[in-house]
């Protein structure tokens, strides 16, 4: 009788406790979504529908977890960067499990580069150094990204793209990284950023292209990394990658070689009216 009583105490605590968690969790969930402002919603729908659509509301999930946690923005930040190197890791030791790996990675990785801003807000604690560190994770994730896919591609040496899948993989990551070096330098130099994308022309009124090219480079980028994975095909998916991001060199070059030179004749233009009104004077 007094064992049962006893058991029926502990589990009555045990209720308790859980019912309690339960409350923190959702008023926890609760204060996040609130945090999540409607312009921040309206324009992730128009510049990052992946993100607005699944990687956002999974991060709304695991939010609270961070917070009770005492995980700071830069924290968890910090550790999609190390998550990110765990891709190759995960392509280089995981065996016949390795592509899933680098997938379930892949994605877990955008989740807590939405989980940061939300910490941010909800604490309304955000260092300078937070969009530092969120640029260069970004960055680390893409070099870290191709270097994994040329490594799954070398290990099926498939074709010609598997048997230089690792030197294929780490010069897509160099072509990159040059790209957005030589992007990044010229801000102060250009009026405007001739971003990393094909010049895509809005067709349909009312219709972002751009928008749905966005979801389909992640969607193609995860899903179909594991469909290659799958139909051992990896040689093939990173012989599309290199195709796909030379067509997008191919295509962006040419912009930016414009807007230098637009850039440098409006220069040469100011400089010789400038003279001109001193010659004058």
């Amino acid at each position: 009788m007094g064992d049962s009583a006893a058991k029926g105490v502990r589990f009555s605590r045990q209720e308790h406790n859980a019912t309690g968690m339960l409350d923190r969790y959702r008023q926890a969930f609760a204060a996040v979504r609130r945090s999540y402002p409607p312009e921040k919603a309206q324009e992730e729908a128009r510049t990052e529908i992946a993100a607005f659509v699944l990687y956002r509301p999974l991060s709304f999930v695991l939010t609270p977890f961070f917070l009770w946690a005492g995980c700071s923005a830069d924290a968890v930040t910090a550790l999609a960067g190390l998550l990110a190197g765990g891709m190759l890791v995960a392509a280089l030791a995981a065996g016949p499990y390795a592509c899933g790996t680098v997938v379930a990675l892949g994605i877990f990785i955008q989740i807590l580069d939405c989980v940061d801003g939300n910490i941010a807000r909800v604490t309304g604690r955000s260092s300078p150094v937070g969009g530092l560190l969120d640029g260069l994770c970004t960055l680390l994730f893409w070099v870290f990204y191709f270097c994994a896919v040329g490594v799954l591609a070398g290990a099926d040496a498939g074709g010609w793209a598997g048997r230089h899948g690792r030197e294929i993989g780490l010069a897509l990551a160099a072509l990159m990284l040059a790209q957005r070096a030589m992007e990044d330098s010229s801000v102060q130099f250009l009026p405007e950023r001739v971003r990393w994308e094909p010049p895509v022309p809005a067709v349909v009124p009312r219709f972002n292209l751009k928008r749905l090219a966005k979801l389909l480079e992640h969607v193609i980028a995860f899903g179909g990394l594991g469909a290659a994975g799958a139909l051992h095909a990896v040689p093939l998916f990173l012989a599309g990658l290199a195709a796909y991001q030379l067509t997008v060199l191919a295509l962006w070059w040419p912009r930016f070689a414009r807007a230098v030179y637009l850039r440098s004749r409006a220069r040469s233009q100011i400089r010789d009216d400038r003279r001109e009104r001193e010659d004058a004077g």
